[in-house]
């Protein structure tokens, strides 16, 4: 009871390491900037963890993204995962997230357009 007490009042953590990083489809080119929590210390464990998920939701979760579309259509094995940044604080990766999108402008980064839009 008093663990569970102590759980709940902990703080939030806002001060983790994230990973900026970018897909890159290698037939097409087309890019992806993502971020990602880093709970290891290990960047490559933690690219290799967001990859599973984004190809478990390309597969099951959600087909309107152009990512998933793309990873769909070319495979899993036809992408390239690289690190750009390592960013401390939530709110500072998700700021410079949106920077390097409104930089590099990817075209991976867009939910497709449904007929009825």
């Amino acid at each position: 009871m008093i663990k569970e007490y102590l759980y709940l009042m902990r703080k939030k953590r806002s001060d983790r390491n994230h990973l900026i990083y970018k897909i890159t489809c290698l037939p097409t080119l087309d890019e992806y900037i993502g971020v990602t929590v880093m709970n290891s210390t290990s960047v490559k464990k933690a690219m290799k963890t967001r990859w599973k998920q984004h190809c478990y939701k390309a597969q099951v979760v959600s087909p309107d993204w152009s990512l998933s579309e793309s990873i769909r259509e070319h495979g899993e094995d036809m992408f390239l995962i690289e690190p750009l940044e390592i960013v401390r604080g939530r709110m500072q990766a998700f700021d410079r997230e949106a920077e390097l999108i409104n930089t590099v402008i990817p075209s991976l980064n867009t939910k497709k357009k449904t007929t009825g839009e």
